[in-house]
Order: structure tokens, then sequence, then C-alpha cells
């Protein structure tokens, strides 16, 4: 997925340049940094989707967020971004709240 998702980062984001560790012209390393820690949320979101399994195994609909999420993080555009960051978030709290989850609550 790496081999996918990195030179799409590069090619489409103007600070994507930053991940070959060279700063573009008027960014800073902070904000490289965060190019860097989305594609690597990108490249979770979308592991996540294609094996079908977050916490625990993905439904239909959490599939479906978060190959939309992780596809709308691969767009330079920062609402895109947050848009794409929700979804992902939002299967996370999906997955959280569905009954059968850790075990936590089981008497013993």
């Amino acid at each position: 997925l790496p081999a996918f998702i990195v030179p799409f980062i590069f090619v489409l984001d103007p600070l994507g340049v930053g991940v070959l560790l060279k700063l573009p012209k008027g960014a800073s390393w902070v904000d490289v940094a965060g190019v860097i820690a989305l594609a690597f949320a990108t490249m979770a979101v979308l592991a996540a989707a294609a094996q079908g399994w977050l916490f625990k195994r993905t439904t239909w609909l959490e599939r479906t967020m978060l190959t939309i999420g992780g596809i709308l993080m691969l767009v330079p555009q920062p609402l895109w971004d947050a848009i794409g960051i929700g979804l992902a978030l939002l299967v996370v709290v999906l997955q959280k709240l569905r009954h059968g989850g850790d075990g936590a609550a089981r008497q013993t």
C-alpha cells in the first residue's frame, strides 16, 4: 500500500517533496511532518478498508466509509482531509460502541 500512496502524496501535494526529506521553498519541517503524519494515517485507513478489519471486523458501511475517507485524505485539500479523518474517526466510534467488544464488561 505505501508503494501506491506515497507517490500520490509526492505528486499531488506541494509539500509532498518533503517526504524525500527535501524542504520545499517557503515551508517548514513542521509542515512536512504534518504531510508525513497524514500519509501514515491514510495508509492505515486504506489498509483497514482493504482488510475489512480495524479494531474488529468492519461492516460493509464501515468499510465503505474507510475507503472513501482514505481516498479523500489523498487529495491535498484541508477540507477533504478533515472529512476523511472524520469518517475514519466515526468508524472508530462505531466499532467501540458496537456490542461484542473487547470483553471488558464480562463477569468471570
